[in-house]
Protein backbone atom coordinates (compact mmCIF):
# COMPACT_ATOMS: atom_id res chain seq x y z
CA UNK A 1 0.00 0.00 0.00
CA UNK A 2 3.06 2.14 0.85
CA UNK A 3 4.47 2.03 -2.56
CA UNK A 4 1.19 2.41 -4.27
CA UNK A 5 0.79 5.76 -2.34
CA UNK A 6 4.09 6.97 -3.50
CA UNK A 7 3.15 6.12 -6.94
CA UNK A 8 -0.01 8.40 -7.05
CA UNK A 9 2.60 11.08 -5.09
CA UNK A 10 4.90 11.16 -8.09
CA UNK A 11 2.03 11.05 -10.67
CA UNK A 12 0.77 13.96 -8.66
CA UNK A 13 3.60 16.03 -8.85
CA UNK A 14 4.08 15.14 -12.48
CA UNK A 15 0.54 16.45 -13.03
CA UNK A 16 1.50 19.70 -11.12
CA UNK A 17 4.34 20.27 -12.96
CA UNK A 18 2.16 19.83 -16.05
CA UNK A 19 -0.53 21.84 -15.37
CA UNK A 20 1.95 24.86 -15.12
CA UNK A 21 4.40 26.56 -17.57
CA UNK A 22 6.85 26.89 -15.16
CA UNK A 23 8.92 25.13 -12.92
CA UNK A 24 8.11 24.66 -9.39
CA UNK A 25 10.33 24.52 -6.24
CA UNK A 26 10.45 22.72 -3.13
CA UNK A 27 8.59 24.82 -0.68
CA UNK A 28 5.41 25.17 -3.28
CA UNK A 29 5.06 21.45 -3.31
CA UNK A 30 5.61 20.83 0.44
CA UNK A 31 2.77 24.12 0.36
CA UNK A 32 0.13 21.70 -1.23
CA UNK A 33 1.20 18.06 0.48
CA UNK A 34 2.38 18.67 3.80
CA UNK A 35 0.17 22.20 4.37
CA UNK A 36 -2.79 20.12 2.99
CA UNK A 37 -1.63 16.83 4.95
CA UNK A 38 -1.19 14.52 2.12
CA UNK A 39 2.08 13.78 3.58
CA UNK A 40 5.07 14.61 5.56
CA UNK A 41 8.32 16.99 4.26
CA UNK A 42 10.80 13.90 4.19
CA UNK A 43 8.02 11.43 1.81
CA UNK A 44 7.75 14.44 -0.35
CA UNK A 45 11.74 14.51 -0.82
CA UNK A 46 11.94 11.19 -1.27
CA UNK A 47 9.33 11.23 -3.75
CA UNK A 48 10.92 14.16 -5.23
CA UNK A 49 14.65 11.91 -5.05
CA UNK A 50 12.49 9.22 -7.40
CA UNK A 51 11.69 11.03 -9.94
CA UNK A 52 14.82 12.74 -10.20
CA UNK A 53 16.82 9.37 -10.49
CA UNK A 54 14.20 7.90 -13.01
CA UNK A 55 14.60 11.23 -14.95
CA UNK A 56 10.80 12.21 -15.18
CA UNK A 57 12.10 15.65 -13.48
CA UNK A 58 15.08 17.94 -13.57
CA UNK A 59 16.32 20.28 -10.95
CA UNK A 60 17.59 23.76 -11.08
CA UNK A 61 19.17 25.04 -7.53
CA UNK A 62 19.23 28.48 -6.75
CA UNK A 63 21.11 30.25 -4.27
CA UNK A 64 19.64 33.81 -2.75
CA UNK A 65 19.57 34.60 1.08
CA UNK A 66 18.83 30.56 1.04
CA UNK A 67 19.05 27.94 -1.74
CA UNK A 68 16.24 26.86 -3.52
CA UNK A 69 15.45 23.99 -5.98
CA UNK A 70 13.22 24.24 -9.09
CA UNK A 71 11.77 21.57 -10.44
CA UNK A 72 10.54 20.91 -14.34
CA UNK A 73 9.17 18.06 -15.92
CA UNK A 74 10.80 15.71 -18.55
CA UNK A 75 9.65 14.54 -21.63
CA UNK A 76 9.86 11.17 -19.93
CA UNK A 77 7.87 12.68 -16.77
CA UNK A 78 5.07 14.13 -19.79
CA UNK A 79 4.92 10.10 -21.43
CA UNK A 80 4.73 8.63 -17.50
CA UNK A 81 1.88 11.07 -16.30
CA UNK A 82 0.47 10.48 -19.60
CA UNK A 83 0.14 6.06 -19.81
CA UNK A 84 -0.97 6.59 -15.69
CA UNK A 85 -2.57 9.85 -15.10
CA UNK A 86 -6.27 7.82 -14.58
CA UNK A 87 -4.71 6.63 -11.22
CA UNK A 88 -4.94 10.11 -9.60
CA UNK A 89 -8.46 10.33 -8.60
CA UNK A 90 -10.59 13.45 -9.88
CA UNK A 91 -11.27 14.68 -6.35
CA UNK A 92 -6.83 15.03 -5.75
CA UNK A 93 -6.60 16.51 -9.55
CA UNK A 94 -9.47 19.31 -8.32
CA UNK A 95 -7.30 19.70 -4.68
CA UNK A 96 -4.81 20.58 -6.91
CA UNK A 97 -6.49 22.45 -9.24
CA UNK A 98 -7.73 24.10 -6.80
CA UNK A 99 -4.72 25.27 -5.32
CA UNK A 100 -3.41 26.93 -8.13
CA UNK A 101 -6.09 29.00 -8.84
CA UNK A 102 -5.60 29.91 -5.21
CA UNK A 103 -1.79 30.87 -5.80
CA UNK A 104 -1.16 30.91 -9.63
CA UNK A 105 0.27 34.52 -9.23
CA UNK A 106 2.18 33.94 -6.42
CA UNK A 107 3.83 31.11 -7.75
CA UNK A 108 4.74 32.00 -11.06
CA UNK A 109 6.20 34.97 -9.49
CA UNK A 110 8.29 33.11 -7.40
CA UNK A 111 9.85 30.96 -10.08
CA UNK A 112 9.83 33.47 -13.01
CA UNK A 113 11.68 36.27 -10.97
CA UNK A 114 14.95 34.94 -10.76
CA UNK A 115 18.34 35.94 -8.49
CA UNK A 116 21.56 34.19 -7.67
CA UNK A 117 24.79 34.88 -6.59
CA UNK A 118 28.22 32.32 -7.49
CA UNK A 119 31.99 33.67 -5.94
CA UNK A 120 33.85 35.57 -8.72
CA UNK A 121 37.23 35.27 -6.39
CA UNK A 122 37.95 36.31 -2.71
CA UNK A 123 36.64 39.81 -2.57
CA UNK A 124 34.15 39.82 -5.37
CA UNK A 125 30.80 38.11 -6.40
CA UNK A 126 28.43 37.54 -9.35
CA UNK A 127 25.12 38.22 -9.24
CA UNK A 128 22.55 37.43 -11.95
CA UNK A 129 19.14 38.86 -11.50
CA UNK A 130 16.51 37.55 -14.27
CA UNK A 131 12.69 37.83 -15.28
CA UNK A 132 11.90 34.98 -17.58
CA UNK A 133 8.07 34.45 -18.95
CA UNK A 134 6.99 31.39 -20.56
CA UNK A 135 10.83 30.26 -20.92
CA UNK A 136 11.50 33.30 -22.35
CA UNK A 137 14.51 35.74 -20.71
CA UNK A 138 12.85 39.36 -20.57
CA UNK A 139 15.35 40.80 -18.76
CA UNK A 140 18.56 39.38 -16.99
CA UNK A 141 21.79 41.60 -15.47
CA UNK A 142 24.82 40.77 -13.90
CA UNK A 143 26.14 42.68 -11.40
CA UNK A 144 29.75 42.74 -9.88
CA UNK A 145 29.62 43.02 -5.72
CA UNK A 146 32.42 43.34 -3.33
CA UNK A 147 30.85 41.26 -0.42
CA UNK A 148 28.51 38.08 0.01
CA UNK A 149 26.22 40.45 2.07
CA UNK A 150 25.46 42.63 -0.44
CA UNK A 151 24.95 39.33 -3.01
CA UNK A 152 22.85 38.30 -0.67
CA UNK A 153 21.05 41.94 -0.43
CA UNK A 154 21.14 42.33 -4.57
CA UNK A 155 19.01 38.73 -4.45
CA UNK A 156 16.81 39.92 -1.79
CA UNK A 157 16.10 43.32 -3.27
CA UNK A 158 15.09 41.76 -6.76
CA UNK A 159 12.57 39.71 -5.91
CA UNK A 160 11.20 42.81 -4.17
CA UNK A 161 11.77 45.34 -7.07
CA UNK A 162 12.24 43.77 -10.20
CA UNK A 163 9.02 45.56 -11.66
CA UNK A 164 10.16 49.06 -10.84
CA UNK A 165 13.68 48.28 -12.25
CA UNK A 166 12.49 46.85 -15.53
CA UNK A 167 10.04 49.74 -15.98
CA UNK A 168 12.47 52.02 -14.58
CA UNK A 169 15.34 50.58 -17.56
CA UNK A 170 12.39 50.41 -20.27
CA UNK A 171 11.61 54.03 -19.81
CA UNK A 172 15.38 54.88 -19.96
CA UNK A 173 16.94 52.80 -22.41
CA UNK A 174 13.89 51.80 -25.03
CA UNK A 175 11.25 54.81 -25.09
CA UNK A 176 12.43 57.81 -26.42
CA UNK A 177 12.50 61.10 -24.23
CA UNK A 178 9.39 62.25 -25.01
CA UNK A 179 7.62 59.25 -24.38
CA UNK A 180 8.92 58.62 -21.01
CA UNK A 181 6.96 59.58 -18.54
CA UNK A 182 7.87 61.94 -16.33
CA UNK A 183 7.08 59.48 -13.30
CA UNK A 184 9.60 56.82 -14.59
CA UNK A 185 12.70 59.10 -14.33
CA UNK A 186 11.40 60.10 -10.49
CA UNK A 187 10.88 56.06 -9.53
CA UNK A 188 14.32 54.93 -9.11
CA UNK A 189 17.66 57.42 -8.38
Amino acid sequence: MENDTQTIYRLVILFMLKKVEFPLTTAQFSSFFVDRNYTDFLTLQQTLSSLLDNRFVTKESVQGSSLSTNYSITKDGEEALEMFQYRISEGLKDDVLEFFAENQYQLRNEVEVYSNYIPASDNEYIVECMVKERNSIVLQIKLNVATKEMAINACDNWKKQNDSVYTYLINQLVLSSEDTPKEADEELP
